[in-house]
C-alpha cells in the first residue's frame, strides 16, 4: 500500500486520463509523472511533439496538529502546469493546441468524474 497523499496524486491523473479529448491533447509521453521510478522525469529537450506537456506539482501542504478531540488534518494540494509553447490562447485550426481548451478539457474531466463518483 502507498501513502494516501501518493493516491490521491494517481486519482489526478487517472482522472485526467479518462478524458479522451484531454488524452488527444496532451500524448502519454508529455504527461511528467513524479511518483515513477525515474528521479528525472521532466521532458530535457522540448520539440513541437512534445507539446502540450502536462506537469503536476505539489503546491502547499499544511498539517494541523493533533487538536483536543484527538484528531489531526492536513491539506494536500497540486497545481496541474501546462506548458503549451504557444502564446494564442486559443489556438489555430487543429494544429496548435490552445491553452483555452486544454483548460476547459481539464475543467470537464473533474467534473464528469465528480457527477460518476457520487
Amino acid at each position: 500500500m502507498t501513502d494516501p497523499i501518493t493516491e490521491v496524486e494517481n486519482l489526478i491523473w487517472s482522472v485526467l486520463e479518462q478524458n479522451a479529448a484531454w488524452t488527444d491533447m496532451v500524448r502519454v509521453g508529455n504527461r511528467v509523472k513524479f511518483t515513477g521510478d525515474n528521479p528525472d522525469p521532466g521532458l530535457d529537450v522540448r520539440q513541437a511533439a512534445d507539446l502540450p506537456a502536462a506537469f503536476l506539482f505539489h503546491a502547499p501542504f499544511q498539517f494541523n496538529a493533533i487538536g483536543g478531540s484527538g484528531t489531526a488534518t492536513m491539506t494536500a494540494n497540486f497545481t496541474l502546469a501546462i506548458e503549451s509553447g504557444e502564446k494564442r490562447t486559443a489556438g489555430v485550426g487543429g494544429e496548435v493546441v490552445g491553452i483555452n481548451r486544454l483548460k476547459w478539457e481539464t475543467f470537464r474531466a473533474f467534473e464528469r468524474w465528480r457527477d460518476t463518483a457520487k
